[in-house]
């Protein structure tokens, strides 16, 4: 099979077209449209299917395969298992991360998620031979891990053309009880309720308003009753054909919520380069008060690692330290890219003219002296977070 993509004309599937892409050992997309307009997936590894998605009612349909496969699950405590790494990280793909996870943490079996992947294949496989005309595309993958689905994390791969004679021979077995007309994912109303009561006793007809109150497809009640939806339909069947039920199209369930990425403002860091601990005690005092957050420097020679890694939104840079002073800790990084832009205010407690000069040919961008009113100094670091802002 070539590396290109191949469509197959609207036409009832037939299992020639499956038993190619095994024997051709396909990887790769096969999407099947109806002439109803619904659209299923195949993903298939050298010619075996490792999942199938799409179609009416995805989440009902993974649901009951679930439900089905590990009984031993309590439906509420699966709405709370945390899904929100999972749904963030894969929000198009949930009901495949889901059993990766599951299989991960241990919580079911390769052989029960196996089940729960060949009950999703047999679903889709009937409701494509329901369908009385599909289109086949086959999209070829180069690579295994070029594939929209993360395989490798959950290969358990089914031979299609053994489920599909499985489904061949349902389908064939509802022909030839006429219930062609009869959706699988439709749900049963009651058509006329005093003519229900007539024509049936009061356990028949109670059993009957129990089904009907849950909203279920018959599907959901072949599950929910573990008997094979063709016997549920059949008995059925005189009910619906005598006008006492009807059949009638359900909404799928939604999905897990996508959980809501909260957006964490980050708050300005003010960073301070003073030997003086009263001095840093003070300046966090105000400016942790106000809402910014607040990095204390005592050593110079520390300053420009610690600065370096922190990356803070404005610098406060004492004037006069032992060791190094702060015109030299200022030109030092004004060198490196990672502060060209960043405010640099120096403090001193001698607010002269000459150190007001140095401080500008060091690059400091502002000058305030130590005794400045606490507002004052808001206002100065507002006015540079403000210019930072994009």
């Amino acid at each position: 099979m070539v590396n290109v993509m191949i469509e197959i004309p609207f036409q009832p599937l037939r299992l020639s077209a499956l038993q190619d892409i095994r024997q051709e050992k396909f990887t790769g997309l096969c999407k099947i449209k109806s002439s109803s307009k619904s659209i299923w997936q195949l993903y298939f590894y050298l010619g075996r299917c490792v999942y199938a998605s799409g179609g009416n009612h995805p989440v009902r349909r993974w649901q009951r395969q679930v439900l089905k496969a590990c009984p031993q699950m309590d439906p509420d405590k699966l709405k709370k298992i945390d899904l929100k790494g999972i749904l963030a990280s894969k929000p198009d793909n949930w009901d495949y991360e889901i059993l990766g996870y599951w299989l991960d943490q241990e919580i079911a079996t390769p052989t029960q998620l196996a089940e729960i992947l060949q009950g999703i294949l047999s679903e889709i496989l009937f409701d494509v031979l329901q369908d009385s005309s599909v289109n086949l595309q086959l999209q070829p993958q180069m690579s295994f891990s070029r594939l929209q689905l993360p395989f490798s994390r959950l290969l358990l791969p089914l031979d299609v053309n053994v489920l599909f004679k499985q489904q061949q021979h349902e389908w064939q077995q509802w022909q030839s009880n006429h219930l062609e007309s009869f959706l699988p994912n439709d749900a049963l109303i009651i058509q006329d309720d005093d003519l229900l009561k007539r024509n049936v006793n009061p356990g028949i007809y109670q059993s009957l308003t129990r089904l009907i109150a849950t909203s279920q497809t018959l599907r959901d009640l072949a599950i929910a009753r573990q008997r094979p939806v063709f016997e549920i339909t059949k008995s059925l069947a005189p009910y619906i054909k005598n006008g006492l039920l009807s059949l009638v199209k359900v909404d799928d369930l939604p999905p897990p919520p996508l959980p809501q990425v909260k957006q964490t403002v980050r708050k300005p860091l003010i960073a301070c380069v003073d030997d003086s601990a009263w001095m840093c005690q003070i300046l966090e005092k105000v400016i942790v008060g106000t809402g910014y957050r607040f990095l204390g420097i005592q050593d110079p020679l520390r300053a420009i690692p610690t600065l370096l890694s922190q990356k803070p939104d404005v610098i406060l840079l004492d004037l006069r330290m032992p060791v190094s002073n702060g015109y030299e800790i200022c030109g030092q990084l004004r060198q490196l890219s990672a502060f060209q832009s960043t405010p640099i205010i120096i403090l001193t407690g001698n607010d002269g003219v000459v150190d007001r000069v140095r401080a500008r040919l060091a690059g400091a961008t502002d000058f305030l002296s130590k005794t400045i009113e606490h507002h004052d100094l808001l206002d100065v670091l507002n006015k540079y977070l403000k210019a930072r802002m994009p």
